[in-house]
């Protein structure tokens, strides 16, 4: 009797919500998965954007290639040179 109860109240609460249909559900997934798509995609140019702008005094004091390739470590100098800490990531995960 409890089981013919429950069934009875299911069906009930299943009957009293409002079902979306099949294509509308669709509709929605397609639509949320294009956003997502969209926002995703533009999340690494934003990045790039946004580490250039912090970069940019930096980029005023000296050239890419002045950093990249300098051996010299003086941050309080302004001095900032990069390749010491390339060649050791390299050769620690090469």
């Amino acid at each position: 009797m409890a089981d013919t109860l429950t069934s009875g109240l299911k069906r009930q609460i299943r009957l009293s919500l409002p079902r979306l249909e099949r294509r509308t559900k669709d509709r929605l997934a397609r639509r949320s998965m294009g956003v997502l798509t969209v926002a995703v995609t533009l999340l690494v140019p934003l990045m790039a954007l946004a580490l250039l702008l912090r970069a940019r005094p930096i980029f005023t004091a000296q050239s890419l290639r002045d950093l990249i390739f300098s051996t010299t470590w003086r941050p309080l100098q302004g001095a900032f040179g990069f390749f010491p800490f390339i060649m050791g990531t390299l050769w620690v995960t090469g």
